[in-house]
């Protein structure tokens, strides 16, 4: 046997991260172009926001900026359910590497869109409206509890449960209620875990979204974030869930998975 062959899924992150890089970047420009509409809907709401400020500053207070942040929402939210669906056929190429399946990007990327875009497309709905609700708290309630209150209940209970969830969909075949459930479990159970990686995944863009960065460095910052980070960090988290779901339910129920892609 090939010594530098995985026998454990930390192994397994690694290897996949030596010899599958130039797919990672790939991915990572597709993961961009989906991410355009995203980013163009935020910089536009900025601009706006900074003109607001600029040409009336008598009219800028926090009313005027909060209803430009909500009007603008009608395309943010949109934006984001666009990434959401390209993450789908991300998720499945990045799943058919882990489980040592043969991989044609192209081809399986589109099949992950076809078979997993409704799940995804929902999942990028929840995450936006959850995004929306952290960060007008963060930017427009001085009282401190409150302030970072969804944030707190996001981050320990529910987008931890929305990464596994995706996670689920592209190995198992259940309905959206059911996947989300599982993933709830999964998640309070490995909290300690899924927690460090959902802050981890979020830091920057909530740094670069919450203290005032100069325009020009808060996109080009974003841009690199989705290029080079998410790609990995997709795969950091999909290695660990496949440990899980190897512990938790395919040892017993799906035999067949068990440590599949492990040698």
């Amino acid at each position: 046997m090939n010594n530098s062959l995985p026998t454990n899924r930390k192994n397994e992150f690694r290897y996949l991260l030596k010899y599958r890089w130039k797919s990672l970047f790939i991915i990572g420009g597709i993961l961009f172009l989906f991410a355009i509409p995203l980013l163009v809907s935020l910089l536009i709401k900025d601009l706006k926001a900074i003109s607001i400020i600029t040409t009336s500053p008598e009219n800028s207070d926090l009313s005027i900026l909060l209803i430009n942040d909500l009007f603008y929402a009608i395309f943010v939210i949109p934006s984001f359910v666009i990434l959401f669906v390209g993450l789908a056929g991300i998720y499945r190429v990045i799943r058919n590497y882990i489980l040592a399946e043969g991989v044609i990007l192209k081809a399986d990327f589109f099949i992950g869109i076809k078979q997993n875009w409704k799940h995804f497309a929902i999942t990028g709905f929840m995450f936006s409206l959850l995004y929306y609700a952290i960060y007008l708290s963060a930017i427009y309630i001085n009282v401190p509890f409150i302030k970072y209150l969804p944030l707190a209940l996001c981050a320990i209970a529910i987008y931890p449960a929305l990464l596994v969830s995706m996670n689920l969909t592209v190995i198992y075949k259940n309905s959206y209620l059911v996947q989300l459930k599982n993933a709830f479990i999964l998640s309070i159970k490995k909290i300690y875990i899924y927690f460090p990686l959902f802050i981890l995944l979020v830091l920057i863009p909530f740094i670069v979204g919450v203290f005032s960065i100069p325009l020009i460095f808060k996109y080009i910052i974003l841009t690199l974030f989705l290029y080079f980070f998410v790609p990995t960090f997709i795969l950091g988290i999909s290695t660990y869930s496949m440990h899980v779901f190897d512990e938790n339910i395919n040892k017993d129920k799906h035999p067949d998975l068990y440590k599949k892609g492990l040698f």
